[in-house]
């Protein structure tokens, strides 16, 4: 029998204390051997250098968005650690029961692709409970806690790069996956197709903490998702040689 080899990532930015709880309770509670990552969007707080202490593996350089960041994850834990399925959770989020990798590893296998079904936006659900077997479709989303397998990855590749700062990287990564067959479907809503996203409740709290977004961003890369979602769906975790070769010091640096 098949048992897949797993990642797990707590992608940080200047929040140590929220990212060491959210290792300490992963640690905890996770319940099969995998491989543990901090991704740090080159934090000024000590979060790199406190996780080491610990013997957490760290991919980390200048701050560059979190678009990259939790690309640091994903290809470490895909293309280095050789892991099958990678969940990434933000530092704000963490597991409620033990054995709680279990849902989304299977759900990354069955789908590909799935994300978090967050009681905020519950109003916008619209259908099933949030289970393996019946989860929650919906048109809109949340990027706290997601899980990916291989295959998935291989064919779309990655978090684009040029969004900078917060907002709308994650949906436009999510909805090539939908595009390609990966943790949805494709419907017809208001005349225009549109991706239906596959989620789980998976066992995780998500609190509310200060966030570095910042309006500006969410603007602009508002109208960048706009111009650039229905391109090539294939994207890399570099737009350029010199952003590959900054990328590939850092996973070397790991």
């Amino acid at each position: 029998m098949f048992t897949p080899k797993i990642g797990i990532a707590v992608v940080t930015y200047n929040r140590r204390g929220l990212a060491m709880r959210a290792v300490d309770i992963i640690q905890a509670r996770t319940t099969r051997e995998h491989i543990l990552l901090v991704a740090d969007d080159g934090s000024r707080d000590g979060t790199a250098t406190a996780m080491r202490e610990r013997g957490i593996k760290v991919a980390t350089g200048p701050n560059r968005g979190v678009a990259w960041n939790k690309n640091r994850a994903l290809f470490y834990l895909f293309n280095f650690a050789g892991c099958d399925v990678t969940i990434l959770l933000e530092d704000d989020c963490f597991p409620t029961v033990d054995g709680w990798q279990e849902d989304w590893v299977a759900a990354a296998m069955r789908w590909g692709h799935v994300n978090l079904a967050g009681s905020w936006f519950r109003e916008s659900f619209m259908s099933g409970s949030g289970t393996l077997d019946d989860p929650v479709r919906c048109a809109r989303l949340s990027g706290q806690c997601t899980a990916f397998n291989r295959n998935a990855i291989n064919f779309t590749g990655y978090i684009d790069t040029r969004y900078k700062g917060y907002g709308y990287a994650h949906a436009e990564h999510s909805e090539r996956l939908v595009r390609a067959g990966y943790g949805g479907k494709m419907e017809i809503l208001k005349a225009e197709p549109t991706p239906i996203f596959f989620m789980i409740s998976g066992n995780i709290h998500v609190e509310a903490a200060e966030t570095f977004s910042d309006p500006g961003d969410v603007d602009r890369n508002a109208g960048l998702y706009r111009d650039i979602r229905h391109e090539s769906m294939h994207r890399w975790a570099w737009r350029s040689d010199d952003e590959m070769r900054a990328f590939r010091q850092e996973m070397l640096s790991v």
